[in-house]
């Protein structure tokens, strides 16, 4: 069931990678497209990555489980290389701004009566904002 979601969601991501010619907007449209996609599918997004429940064990995956981090990683990357800065840091950075998205909607998910939607969204539009300057 939950391998489902990450095929339906690597869709949601190569849309919005492809809507967009340039890395820093490709960026910024795959982390929005994950942030919807966890949202309009929060209990899907839950047991996909196992929020609230305890872990069943290591299980085989599809390629598309780590589709959002390697897009994160190619856009990094691209951003980096057209920068001319050094190239060595884009799986690390790429790696910050995973944990940063998934923080963000997994504090989101498991404490919404206390935290305003808006709050976090605006986070997120700064931190890849924030990130991408860092680059």
């Amino acid at each position: 069931m939950s391998l489902n979601g990450f095929h339906c969601l690597h869709i949601e991501l190569l849309k919005a990678q492809n809507a967009h010619d340039n890395p820093e907007d490709q960026l910024k449209a795959i982390v929005d497209a994950y942030w919807q996609f966890a949202f309009k599918n929060k209990e899907y997004y839950q047991l996909m990555f196992g929020l609230g429940m305890q872990c069943s064990g290591k299980g085989l995956m599809k390629e598309e489980f780590s589709s959002f981090q390697d897009m994160l990683y190619e856009c990094t990357y691209a951003i980096i290389k057209k920068n001319g800065s050094k190239t060595e840091n884009a799986c690390h950075m790429s790696h910050a701004l995973f944990s940063a998205v998934h923080g963000l909607i997994s504090i989101m998910m498991m404490r919404n009566d206390d935290i305003p939607s808006t709050m976090n969204k605006t986070t997120l539009d700064e931190t890849v904002s924030a990130f991408i300057k860092s680059l």
